[in-house]
């Protein structure tokens, strides 16, 4: 890989020889892209990872795309790539990341070496690791070395929102102008004028200090013409007041106050809000019969204008029992188990319990004795989430409870003790937790009725200073649902 980069840079120092040098021109180009060679280092900052540091060894390549604002304002988007042995095993292993960062630049005319500051946000991805999040700040250095190119030089300190992974970045490359070059316009300095303009500029002064003639005729027909238009016009405007004072003499044949060409109920008296009909309710409830689902029987509005006997909320045209109040089609809910809890808000609809427990039985203590030494008999492989075979006891015993109470559901908590990254231990705790329902699975046990979840190291029942306290940190507790 680090042959590779060099190859690169090689390649690198190759384009910005073979670039055409240009002078500063009056030429400006929004967008460019840069290419460069990286240098990460992440032992400088982090004591306790066991790194090498690489500071300005090559290990990794950046692209980017530049949009310049104005003289002093850019925001960029780089994409990186770098290998790192950054992992507990000392593996090299590659990481990403993607950028969008703000430039402020000390930008001076006709200066070739243009200073910056940046300051972003990215998210950086590891190999066989979860994404997060760093924030870069630092500074770089442009040197121009055309209209369109120039050298640039960045460093980065970048903030890691988890533990060892601050680290230091040094970029190299080229920047490369993009897109519509737009010609900048520049005022013309007079001593520079040619005696060819001067020339021009006394022409076009006789010509506007002519004297100009008028044609009195002219002027005479314009005014006669203007002032028959305006006479059309009055004659056009009269022609319209006649017009609206034959409309507003329309017939209302019913009298109600609703000229017959907007009455949609010309013969029968109506007020104005309802078009000229009259109020129509037949049932005398209060709603009108054209928004009543039940015209000819007096309801509730709620219910669209229909009855309900019950008072259930549900009409009685739908509901199964009209006379008798209930929630499920209108009937009232049914008690499988006669316990006094209806079907409805039972946990266990066919096992008589208490509602204490959501309609479940009430355990046996020797039944929940058995689940909280659960936790002292389940083991691992050191470091693992494989069970020992001496667990499996323990669990058959828990996968007999299920079967005996079928409606129970039960919840496996993974916990560990402070050793390692937080992160590692979250993510053993839940493939402990996992281990435990697949076997619990594979006894006949409905997975649905299996909640797994992973606290790590947030829950001690221990003190970590300790190898006895940080063995009863290493456990694994089962919780059924309701008890």
């Amino acid at each position: 890989m680090r042959k590779q980069l060099h190859a690169l840079s090689i390649l690198v120092l190759a384009i910005v020889l073979s670039t055409p040098l240009h002078a500063q021109s009056d030429k400006k180009v929004n967008h460019s892209v840069q290419i460069r060679v990286l240098s990460v280092d992440y032992a400088t900052l982090n004591s306790d990872l066991n790194a090498e540091s690489v500071l300005f060894v090559p290990n990794g390549v950046e692209f980017s795309y530049t949009n310049t604002i104005n003289d002093r304002f850019a925001f960029s988007l780089p994409l990186k790539y770098h290998r790192a042995s950054i992992s507990e095993n000392q593996i090299s292993k590659s990481v990403y990341s993607a950028d969008a960062l703000a430039k402020y630049m000390f930008y001076q005319e006709n200066r070739k070496l243009i200073p910056y500051l940046v300051l972003g946000g990215g998210l950086v991805y590891e190999e066989d690791a979860s994404t997060h999040v760093q924030l870069p700040a630092g500074f770089g250095l442009n040197y121009m070395i055309g209209s369109h190119s120039m050298i640039s030089l960045e460093s980065q300190y970048r903030h890691s929102m988890v533990d060892l992974r601050n680290n230091l970045q040094i970029a190299l490359g080229v920047s490369f102008s993009v897109g519509k070059v737009i010609e900048e316009d520049f005022a013309v300095d007079p001593l520079e004028m040619t005696a060819k303009d001067v020339v021009v500029d006394s022409k076009e002064e006789e010509e506007m200090t002519k004297p100009v003639f008028v044609d009195q005729r002219s002027v005479i027909e314009s005014e006669l013409n203007d002032q028959e238009e305006e006479t059309e016009e009055v004659l056009e405007k009269e022609d319209v007041i006649l017009e609206v004072d034959i409309d507003e003499s329309l017939v209302d044949t019913d009298k109600d106050g609703v000229v017959d060409d907007l009455d949609e109920c010309p013969n029968m008296p109506g007020p104005a809000s309802k078009n000229g009909c009259p109020i129509q309710d037949e049932d005398k409830d209060g709603i009108e019969d054209f928004e009543d689902d039940c015209p000819a029987v007096a309801g509730l509005k709620a219910l669209g204008g229909c009855p309900d006997a019950d008072g259930d909320g549900v009409k009685d045209s739908e509901d199964a029992c009209p006379d008798i109040a209930g929630p499920i089609d209108g009937c009232p809910d049914a008690d499988d188990d006669m316990d006094g809890i209806p079907n409805s808000l039972d946990k266990c609809p066919t096992m008589a319990g208490v509602a204490e427990h959501m309609g479940c039985p009430e355990m046996k203590k020797e039944e929940k004795s058995m689940l909280k030494l659960a936790a002292d008999n389940i083991q691992f492989e050191f470091g693992k989430a494989h069970l020992k075979s001496v667990s499996y006891e323990t669990l058959d015993q828990i996968a007999d409870l299920l079967k005996k109470y079928p409606e129970f559901e039960l919840e496996i908590v993974g916990h560990t003790d402070d050793v390692g990254r937080k992160q590692s231990n979250m993510e053993l705790s839940l493939d402990r937790a996992t281990s435990c329902m697949d076997y619990l699975v594979s006894r006949k046990i409905d997975a649905s009725r299996i909640k797994v979840l992973a606290e790590g190291e947030l829950k001690p029942v221990g003190t970590n200073d300790t190898e006895a306290g940080r063995e009863q940190n290493r456990r694994v507790e089962f919780n059924i649902i309701g008890q």
